[in-house]
């Protein structure tokens, strides 16, 4: 095969992988401060977040926004932590331990149980340690 039809393939092939990455860039693009979500899409989010299947709930918040994927893990992080505010569903002998943790200044293996007990991401889950850690002892 002659040389200049080895280059001209060459040259459609960077120019179709090129192109197919210039559409895969723009399609996470969605500018998150765009975005508003009818109150049954957020209620539908908030319930897979707050029954610990996060990544169900950010591949939902992904599909019906177009949003990226950082930008849909914040939000979900976003709307567990407001539920965070609210209260947990933590036993009374995991606030204990949070407790006890925090007050030995081991705040960081408090941080770590909270996410282990409930699938929290770190942000919602050093808040709730704070929450956990004001609260008295009434056990």
């Amino acid at each position: 095969m002659p040389t200049w039809v080895w280059i001209l393939i060459a040259v459609i092939a960077v120019v179709l992988v090129s192109g197919l990455l210039a559409v895969r860039s723009v399609r996470g693009t969605v500018d998150p401060t765009q975005v508003t979500l009818s109150p049954d899409l957020a209620g539908r989010v908030r319930g897979l977040a707050e029954s610990g299947q996060v990544i169900p709930a950010i591949k939902l918040l992904r599909q019906e926004t177009g949003l990226g994927l950082a930008a849909a893990k914040q939000m979900v992080d976003k709307m567990i932590g407001t539920s965070v505010a609210a209260g947990s569903t933590l036993s009374p002998k995991v606030k204990r331990q949070v407790r006890d943790y925090a007050a030995g200044g081991q705040r960081g293996k408090a941080i770590n149980l909270v996410r282990k007990k409930t699938g929290l991401a770190a942000e919602p889950a050093e808040q709730l340690v704070d929450k956990v850690a004001g609260e008295p002892d009434l056990g």
